[in-house]
């Protein structure tokens, strides 16, 4: 949570001044969508160490798709 700040201030900055209200709405509603999808994971699955092991597996693929990027 504490890259939260620096990352919405550089999204709202990326755009022009007329539209940096609306980026901030829309950043923060896909932080909210994340955290409501969190919810539902830890209701799904009902233990802690299973759901660290589901929460790290988009983080594995991320890592080899870097992997597989690299080489192309």
């Amino acid at each position: 949570m504490n890259n939260r700040v620096p990352v919405s201030s550089t999204g709202v900055e990326l755009v022009g001044p007329s539209y940096r209200v609306a980026a901030g709405i829309i950043i923060e509603l896909f932080w909210c969508a994340g955290l409501y999808i969190l919810c539902l994971v830890a209701y799904l699955v009902r233990t802690w160490n299973t759901l660290q092991l589901v929460l790290a597996c988009p983080t594995v693929l991320l890592f080899l798709y870097f992997w597989y990027v690299g080489r192309v």
